[in-house]
């Protein structure tokens, strides 16, 4: 799994704010967030308060005899994607879908993809990604994501 410091160079999005970074592991899963923030330097901590994009890896790991760590990631991902609407086009993907967007969600689009174990979830929001670009931008920002992860992961 990659951290937020190896992944987020290849994805094309600004500096991000790397106090915010968060990763776990353990035997079965590993998940690492990453998210940007405009800066300001008006602020004590250089930074706007609210984040407008967000990058997740999330990967389950087979684990035991009987676990199918891809299996567990399909049930889970078409479970959350009852609620959104397919995505098409995502070729480096297995399956994805479009988060449904409510009238007080401060996010412009969310895409999640999943390639085998792995499922790949991209937010955007504000002014820097206008809802005429986000699902484009969030789509290259998905395949980059994907394509940064280790092959030995």
């Amino acid at each position: 799994m990659p951290t937020c410091a190896e992944a987020t160079p290849r994805l094309p999005l600004p500096e991000r704010r790397k106090d915010a970074d968060n990763s776990h592991t353990n035997t079965s899963m590993a998940e690492t967030r990453c998210y940007w923030y405009e800066r300001n330097e008006h602020l004590v901590s250089g930074w706007e308060p609210t984040f407008h994009a967000e990058v997740r890896w999330h990967l389950l790991r087979s684990v035991g005899y009987s676990e199918n760590a891809t299996r567990l990631q399909e049930k889970t991902f078409a479970d959350d994607a009852k609620a959104g609407r397919p995505a098409t086009g995502p070729g480096f993907a297995d399956e994805a879908f479009w988060e449904t967007m409510s009238a007080d969600d401060p996010r412009t689009c969310a895409l999640s993809v999943r390639t085998a174990n792995l499922i790949v979830y991209v937010g955007l929001s504000g002014d820097r990604h206008p809802a005429a670009g986000c699902e484009k931008e969030a789509t290259e920002i998905a395949e980059a994501a994907v394509q940064a992860v280790p092959e030995d992961t």
